[in-house]
Protein backbone atom coordinates (compact mmCIF):
# COMPACT_ATOMS: atom_id res chain seq x y z
CA UNK A 1 0.00 0.00 0.00
CA UNK A 2 2.39 2.76 -1.26
CA UNK A 3 -0.04 5.38 -0.62
CA UNK A 4 -0.11 5.03 2.96
CA UNK A 5 3.47 5.83 3.45
CA UNK A 6 6.11 8.26 1.87
CA UNK A 7 9.25 8.12 4.60
CA UNK A 8 9.90 6.62 7.86
CA UNK A 9 9.40 8.53 11.34
CA UNK A 10 11.72 11.14 12.17
CA UNK A 11 10.57 11.44 15.84
CA UNK A 12 10.69 7.85 17.40
CA UNK A 13 13.36 6.51 19.33
CA UNK A 14 15.96 4.42 17.64
CA UNK A 15 15.41 1.72 19.59
CA UNK A 16 12.07 0.88 18.19
CA UNK A 17 11.56 -0.69 14.62
CA UNK A 18 8.94 1.02 12.58
CA UNK A 19 7.18 -1.29 10.30
CA UNK A 20 4.02 0.07 8.03
CA UNK A 21 1.58 -2.58 6.55
CA UNK A 22 -2.44 -2.88 5.88
CA UNK A 23 -4.10 -5.67 7.96
CA UNK A 24 -1.36 -8.34 8.17
CA UNK A 25 1.40 -8.96 10.32
CA UNK A 26 5.04 -9.03 10.23
CA UNK A 27 6.56 -12.36 8.22
CA UNK A 28 9.99 -11.97 8.84
CA UNK A 29 10.32 -15.37 10.50
CA UNK A 30 10.54 -13.88 14.27
CA UNK A 31 8.41 -14.91 17.22
CA UNK A 32 6.26 -12.29 18.44
CA UNK A 33 4.26 -11.55 21.69
CA UNK A 34 1.86 -10.12 20.35
CA UNK A 35 -0.82 -7.12 21.08
CA UNK A 36 -4.16 -6.51 20.02
CA UNK A 37 -4.41 -4.83 16.87
CA UNK A 38 -6.66 -1.50 16.41
CA UNK A 39 -8.43 -1.89 13.33
CA UNK A 40 -10.64 0.82 13.86
CA UNK A 41 -11.95 2.42 10.76
CA UNK A 42 -9.14 2.52 8.29
CA UNK A 43 -6.40 2.78 10.86
CA UNK A 44 -4.01 -0.54 11.47
CA UNK A 45 -1.87 -0.14 14.50
CA UNK A 46 -0.17 -3.10 16.58
CA UNK A 47 2.42 -3.21 18.72
CA UNK A 48 4.49 -6.44 18.85
CA UNK A 49 7.89 -7.32 21.19
CA UNK A 50 10.64 -9.62 20.20
CA UNK A 51 9.79 -12.44 22.81
CA UNK A 52 12.42 -12.53 25.26
CA UNK A 53 13.54 -9.49 24.30
CA UNK A 54 10.85 -7.31 25.68
CA UNK A 55 13.00 -3.67 25.38
CA UNK A 56 12.39 -4.44 21.66
CA UNK A 57 9.32 -3.61 20.13
CA UNK A 58 7.74 -3.92 16.85
CA UNK A 59 5.30 -1.44 15.58
CA UNK A 60 2.95 -1.73 12.49
CA UNK A 61 0.71 1.06 11.51
CA UNK A 62 -1.36 2.30 8.17
CA UNK A 63 -3.28 4.99 7.83
CA UNK A 64 -3.58 8.34 7.28
CA UNK A 65 -0.79 10.58 8.74
CA UNK A 66 -2.74 12.22 11.38
CA UNK A 67 -4.65 9.29 12.25
CA UNK A 68 -0.91 7.32 12.65
CA UNK A 69 -0.28 10.47 14.83
CA UNK A 70 -3.22 9.63 17.00
CA UNK A 71 -2.39 6.27 17.95
CA UNK A 72 1.47 6.81 18.53
CA UNK A 73 -0.14 9.46 20.80
CA UNK A 74 -2.13 7.30 22.69
CA UNK A 75 0.76 4.88 22.72
CA UNK A 76 2.65 7.52 24.74
CA UNK A 77 -0.17 8.46 27.18
CA UNK A 78 0.25 4.24 27.72
CA UNK A 79 3.94 4.62 28.37
CA UNK A 80 3.49 7.51 30.88
CA UNK A 81 4.79 10.38 28.71
CA UNK A 82 2.90 13.73 29.80
CA UNK A 83 3.09 17.05 27.93
CA UNK A 84 4.83 19.40 29.78
CA UNK A 85 4.53 23.53 29.49
CA UNK A 86 7.07 25.37 27.47
CA UNK A 87 9.10 28.34 28.35
CA UNK A 88 8.17 31.75 25.92
CA UNK A 89 11.47 30.64 24.35
CA UNK A 90 10.75 26.94 23.51
CA UNK A 91 7.40 28.00 22.19
CA UNK A 92 9.31 30.23 19.93
CA UNK A 93 11.56 27.72 18.88
CA UNK A 94 8.77 24.98 18.44
CA UNK A 95 6.96 27.37 16.14
CA UNK A 96 9.47 28.00 14.24
CA UNK A 97 10.36 23.99 13.61
CA UNK A 98 6.50 23.54 12.89
CA UNK A 99 6.61 25.81 9.64
CA UNK A 100 10.05 24.36 8.82
CA UNK A 101 8.33 21.35 8.63
CA UNK A 102 5.50 22.74 6.24
CA UNK A 103 8.09 23.74 4.02
CA UNK A 104 9.85 20.60 3.72
CA UNK A 105 7.25 17.57 4.53
CA UNK A 106 4.08 18.82 5.50
CA UNK A 107 2.85 15.27 6.62
CA UNK A 108 4.96 15.08 9.76
CA UNK A 109 3.18 18.30 10.85
CA UNK A 110 -0.33 16.22 10.30
CA UNK A 111 1.50 13.25 11.88
CA UNK A 112 2.49 15.58 15.11
CA UNK A 113 -1.01 17.07 14.64
CA UNK A 114 -2.32 13.66 15.70
CA UNK A 115 -0.44 13.17 18.43
CA UNK A 116 -1.17 16.15 20.04
CA UNK A 117 -5.36 15.27 19.33
CA UNK A 118 -4.83 12.68 21.06
CA UNK A 119 -3.64 14.63 24.31
CA UNK A 120 -6.38 16.84 23.59
CA UNK A 121 -3.77 19.86 22.93
CA UNK A 122 -4.10 22.01 19.98
CA UNK A 123 -1.12 22.12 17.53
CA UNK A 124 -2.02 25.69 16.22
CA UNK A 125 -0.72 27.44 19.70
CA UNK A 126 2.13 24.79 20.60
CA UNK A 127 2.08 26.23 24.21
CA UNK A 128 2.96 22.59 25.51
CA UNK A 129 5.27 20.14 23.78
CA UNK A 130 5.20 16.00 24.37
CA UNK A 131 7.93 13.91 25.38
CA UNK A 132 8.20 10.99 23.02
CA UNK A 133 11.70 9.75 24.53
CA UNK A 134 13.69 9.95 27.38
CA UNK A 135 16.61 8.13 26.94
CA UNK A 136 20.32 9.11 26.73
CA UNK A 137 20.00 11.62 29.06
CA UNK A 138 18.10 13.71 27.25
CA UNK A 139 14.21 14.52 27.04
CA UNK A 140 13.25 14.00 23.08
CA UNK A 141 10.02 16.38 22.58
CA UNK A 142 7.52 17.06 20.12
CA UNK A 143 7.74 19.06 17.83
CA UNK A 144 11.47 18.20 17.66
CA UNK A 145 13.25 19.78 20.82
CA UNK A 146 15.56 18.83 22.70
CA UNK A 147 15.83 18.65 26.90
CA UNK A 148 18.69 17.78 29.34
CA UNK A 149 17.31 15.33 32.19
CA UNK A 150 21.15 14.72 33.49
CA UNK A 151 20.54 16.07 37.40
CA UNK A 152 18.26 16.47 40.48
CA UNK A 153 19.68 18.81 43.68
CA UNK A 154 17.03 19.02 46.76
CA UNK A 155 17.67 20.83 49.63
CA UNK A 156 15.87 20.26 53.00
CA UNK A 157 15.99 23.09 55.10
CA UNK A 158 16.28 23.23 59.13
CA UNK A 159 12.05 23.58 60.11
CA UNK A 160 11.61 20.42 58.22
CA UNK A 161 15.01 18.60 58.95
CA UNK A 162 15.30 16.31 62.00
CA UNK A 163 16.89 18.00 64.97
CA UNK A 164 17.08 21.33 62.47
CA UNK A 165 19.95 19.89 60.95
CA UNK A 166 19.83 20.84 57.02
CA UNK A 167 20.18 18.44 54.53
CA UNK A 168 21.69 18.87 50.85
CA UNK A 169 21.05 15.71 48.38
CA UNK A 170 22.12 15.48 45.04
CA UNK A 171 21.57 13.02 41.70
CA UNK A 172 24.32 13.44 38.96
CA UNK A 173 23.19 11.58 35.85
CA UNK A 174 24.44 11.23 32.44
CA UNK A 175 23.84 8.42 30.03
CA UNK A 176 26.04 5.41 29.69
CA UNK A 177 29.33 4.97 31.53
CA UNK A 178 31.32 8.17 33.10
CA UNK A 179 34.83 7.76 34.68
CA UNK A 180 37.05 10.05 36.09
CA UNK A 181 34.96 11.02 39.15
CA UNK A 182 37.32 12.69 41.91
CA UNK A 183 36.13 13.49 45.27
CA UNK A 184 38.45 16.15 46.80
CA UNK A 185 39.33 17.65 50.46
CA UNK A 186 41.45 20.58 50.11
CA UNK A 187 42.04 22.92 53.19
CA UNK A 188 43.91 25.69 50.95
CA UNK A 189 45.78 28.89 52.62
CA UNK A 190 43.63 31.74 52.22
CA UNK A 191 40.44 29.78 51.58
CA UNK A 192 37.90 27.91 53.19
CA UNK A 193 38.38 23.89 53.60
CA UNK A 194 35.79 22.02 51.14
CA UNK A 195 35.05 18.63 49.91
CA UNK A 196 34.22 18.68 46.33
CA UNK A 197 33.23 16.02 43.64
CA UNK A 198 34.97 16.44 40.70
CA UNK A 199 34.25 15.31 36.92
CA UNK A 200 36.90 16.49 35.18
CA UNK A 201 40.44 18.06 36.18
CA UNK A 202 40.59 17.49 40.05
CA UNK A 203 41.49 20.21 42.20
CA UNK A 204 40.16 22.89 39.50
CA UNK A 205 36.28 22.57 39.27
CA UNK A 206 33.40 21.26 41.37
CA UNK A 207 29.73 19.61 40.09
CA UNK A 208 28.88 19.72 43.82
CA UNK A 209 30.78 20.14 47.34
CA UNK A 210 30.34 21.50 50.59
CA UNK A 211 32.93 24.12 52.91
CA UNK A 212 33.63 24.43 56.45
CA UNK A 213 30.85 26.60 56.94
CA UNK A 214 28.38 25.16 56.26
CA UNK A 215 27.56 26.33 52.68
CA UNK A 216 27.08 23.97 49.95
CA UNK A 217 25.72 24.23 45.73
CA UNK A 218 25.05 21.72 42.93
CA UNK A 219 24.55 22.42 39.45
CA UNK A 220 21.83 20.84 36.92
CA UNK A 221 21.88 20.76 33.29
CA UNK A 222 19.60 23.51 30.91
CA UNK A 223 18.82 24.78 27.49
CA UNK A 224 21.22 27.91 26.89
CA UNK A 225 18.89 30.42 25.99
CA UNK A 226 21.01 32.54 24.54
CA UNK A 227 23.45 33.75 28.01
CA UNK A 228 26.18 36.17 27.05
CA UNK A 229 29.12 37.27 29.73
CA UNK A 230 29.40 40.73 30.56
CA UNK A 231 33.31 40.51 29.51
CA UNK A 232 35.21 38.60 26.66
CA UNK A 233 37.70 36.94 29.78
CA UNK A 234 35.98 34.98 31.89
CA UNK A 235 36.24 32.18 34.70
CA UNK A 236 35.05 28.27 33.39
CA UNK A 237 31.52 28.19 35.51
CA UNK A 238 33.09 24.28 36.75
CA UNK A 239 36.21 26.30 38.24
CA UNK A 240 34.13 29.54 39.66
CA UNK A 241 31.82 26.87 41.45
CA UNK A 242 34.43 26.19 42.88
CA UNK A 243 35.55 28.88 44.12
CA UNK A 244 32.57 29.99 45.58
CA UNK A 245 32.83 27.24 48.12
CA UNK A 246 36.09 28.49 48.80
CA UNK A 247 35.45 31.76 49.31
CA UNK A 248 31.99 32.31 50.40
CA UNK A 249 30.55 31.58 54.04
CA UNK A 250 26.83 31.52 52.91
CA UNK A 251 24.33 32.24 50.09
CA UNK A 252 24.80 35.87 50.64
CA UNK A 253 28.20 35.74 50.17
CA UNK A 254 27.89 33.79 47.27
CA UNK A 255 25.38 35.87 45.19
CA UNK A 256 27.77 38.55 45.63
CA UNK A 257 30.62 37.01 44.26
CA UNK A 258 28.62 36.00 41.10
CA UNK A 259 27.59 39.37 40.28
CA UNK A 260 31.50 40.19 40.50
CA UNK A 261 33.24 37.87 38.39
CA UNK A 262 32.10 36.64 34.67
CA UNK A 263 31.44 33.79 33.84
CA UNK A 264 31.27 31.57 30.85
CA UNK A 265 30.69 27.82 29.70
CA UNK A 266 32.40 25.93 27.84
CA UNK A 267 30.94 24.12 24.69
CA UNK A 268 28.36 21.01 25.02
CA UNK A 269 27.39 17.67 24.33
CA UNK A 270 24.49 18.20 23.11
CA UNK A 271 24.77 21.65 21.79
CA UNK A 272 22.87 24.35 23.50
CA UNK A 273 23.06 23.39 27.05
CA UNK A 274 24.27 24.97 30.05
CA UNK A 275 23.96 24.68 33.97
CA UNK A 276 21.89 26.49 36.66
CA UNK A 277 22.64 26.21 40.59
CA UNK A 278 21.21 25.81 43.85
CA UNK A 279 23.20 27.34 46.90
CA UNK A 280 22.16 26.46 50.40
CA UNK A 281 23.93 27.60 54.14
CA UNK A 282 23.37 26.16 57.42
CA UNK A 283 21.21 28.67 58.19
CA UNK A 284 18.24 27.62 55.95
CA UNK A 285 18.72 30.56 53.14
CA UNK A 286 19.10 28.91 50.16
CA UNK A 287 18.87 30.37 46.23
CA UNK A 288 19.06 29.46 42.27
CA UNK A 289 21.25 30.31 39.80
CA UNK A 290 20.27 31.51 36.47
CA UNK A 291 22.04 32.64 33.31
CA UNK A 292 19.85 33.98 31.04
CA UNK A 293 19.87 36.75 28.05
CA UNK A 294 19.15 39.32 30.34
CA UNK A 295 22.22 37.95 32.59
CA UNK A 296 22.80 36.77 35.79
CA UNK A 297 18.89 36.12 37.69
CA UNK A 298 19.04 35.16 41.95
CA UNK A 299 16.02 33.88 42.95
CA UNK A 300 15.26 33.01 46.27
CA UNK A 301 12.15 31.00 47.72
CA UNK A 302 10.01 31.70 50.34
CA UNK A 303 9.84 27.80 51.19
CA UNK A 304 11.42 25.37 53.79
CA UNK A 305 13.42 23.80 50.95
CA UNK A 306 14.14 23.89 47.22
CA UNK A 307 13.92 21.59 43.91
CA UNK A 308 16.20 21.90 40.93
CA UNK A 309 16.08 19.98 38.10
CA UNK A 310 16.56 20.41 34.82
CA UNK A 311 13.86 22.91 33.50
CA UNK A 312 13.86 26.37 33.81
CA UNK A 313 13.26 27.42 37.46
CA UNK A 314 12.58 31.30 37.11
CA UNK A 315 9.03 30.26 35.55
CA UNK A 316 6.88 28.72 37.74
CA UNK A 317 5.25 26.83 35.44
CA UNK A 318 7.75 25.40 33.59
CA UNK A 319 9.72 24.56 36.81
CA UNK A 320 6.58 22.23 37.67
CA UNK A 321 6.39 20.87 34.51
CA UNK A 322 8.74 18.59 35.38
CA UNK A 323 7.53 15.21 36.88
CA UNK A 324 10.92 14.64 39.75
CA UNK A 325 10.61 18.36 40.68
CA UNK A 326 6.65 17.88 41.45
CA UNK A 327 7.74 14.35 43.02
CA UNK A 328 10.41 15.84 45.14
CA UNK A 329 8.79 18.56 46.10
CA UNK A 330 5.51 16.41 47.41
CA UNK A 331 8.25 14.42 49.68
CA UNK A 332 9.84 17.42 50.91
CA UNK A 333 6.30 18.80 52.00
CA UNK A 334 4.94 15.60 53.44
CA UNK A 335 8.13 15.19 55.91
CA UNK A 336 6.86 16.10 59.09
CA UNK A 337 10.34 17.98 59.99
CA UNK A 338 11.62 14.52 59.67
CA UNK A 339 14.24 15.04 56.97
CA UNK A 340 17.72 13.04 58.02
CA UNK A 341 20.84 12.21 55.72
CA UNK A 342 19.35 8.67 55.09
CA UNK A 343 15.68 9.67 53.91
CA UNK A 344 17.50 12.41 51.64
CA UNK A 345 18.99 9.62 50.12
CA UNK A 346 15.88 7.86 50.12
CA UNK A 347 14.17 10.52 48.10
CA UNK A 348 17.13 10.70 45.46
CA UNK A 349 16.92 6.93 44.61
CA UNK A 350 13.21 7.70 44.01
CA UNK A 351 14.66 10.33 41.37
CA UNK A 352 16.98 8.47 39.72
CA UNK A 353 17.40 8.24 35.99
CA UNK A 354 20.95 7.53 34.02
CA UNK A 355 22.26 8.99 37.37
CA UNK A 356 26.26 7.92 37.99
CA UNK A 357 26.24 9.19 41.64
CA UNK A 358 24.17 10.12 44.32
CA UNK A 359 25.43 12.45 47.13
CA UNK A 360 24.00 13.57 50.43
CA UNK A 361 25.64 16.68 52.61
CA UNK A 362 24.49 17.16 56.43
CA UNK A 363 25.43 20.79 56.50
CA UNK A 364 25.91 21.40 59.93
CA UNK A 365 28.05 18.11 61.04
CA UNK A 366 30.11 18.10 57.58
CA UNK A 367 29.48 14.71 56.54
CA UNK A 368 28.76 13.12 53.78
CA UNK A 369 26.89 9.80 52.32
CA UNK A 370 28.25 8.82 48.82
CA UNK A 371 26.96 6.01 46.63
CA UNK A 372 27.55 5.23 43.14
CA UNK A 373 26.80 3.69 39.86
CA UNK A 374 30.10 1.73 39.83
CA UNK A 375 28.76 -1.09 42.36
CA UNK A 376 25.26 -0.53 41.71
CA UNK A 377 24.87 1.96 44.14
CA UNK A 378 24.43 -1.36 46.77
CA UNK A 379 27.03 0.38 49.22
CA UNK A 380 26.43 4.11 50.81
CA UNK A 381 29.78 5.59 51.60
CA UNK A 382 30.85 7.74 54.56
CA UNK A 383 32.77 10.93 54.67
CA UNK A 384 33.28 13.62 57.11
CA UNK A 385 35.11 17.17 56.18
CA UNK A 386 34.87 18.17 59.69
CA UNK A 387 37.51 14.52 59.87
CA UNK A 388 39.42 16.15 57.34
CA UNK A 389 40.00 19.29 58.89
CA UNK A 390 41.00 18.00 62.18
CA UNK A 391 43.41 15.91 60.61
CA UNK A 392 45.20 18.74 58.95
CA UNK A 393 45.42 20.81 61.77
CA UNK A 394 46.56 18.06 63.60
CA UNK A 395 49.78 17.58 61.26
CA UNK A 396 50.29 21.27 60.28
CA UNK A 397 54.05 20.98 62.08
CA UNK A 398 54.72 17.43 60.21
CA UNK A 399 53.49 17.84 56.58
CA UNK A 400 56.93 17.72 54.68
CA UNK A 401 57.26 20.75 52.12
CA UNK A 402 56.88 19.90 48.27
CA UNK A 403 59.64 21.31 46.37
CA UNK A 404 59.86 21.50 42.31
Amino acid sequence: MPGFVKKSFLFLPLCFLIAFACGCTLTSGEQYLEAEPDQSSDLYWQVNSLQDLNSFLIIEAAGSYRQIGQSLGNWYHSQGFEPQLLSPEEVQKARALKDFYQEVDPEINHQIEGVYDSFGLDYTNLTHGIPISRSEGMDVILPGLLSPHSCSVVFAGPTISANQQPVFGRNYDFPGDLEGFTLMFTYPEGGYPTAVITTMTPGFTAADGINSEGLVLGFASVVDLGYKPARNETLVSGYFYRYLLEHSASVDQSIDLLQEFPLSFLPSNPPGVITHILIADKSGASAVIEFLPEGIVVSKPDTAYQVLTNNLWVDPEVRSSCERYTRAVKSLEESAAAFDPESMMDLLIKLRGSTQYSVVYDLDNLELLLSVKEDHFLSTHEFSLKAFMQKMENEKGSIPAIGF
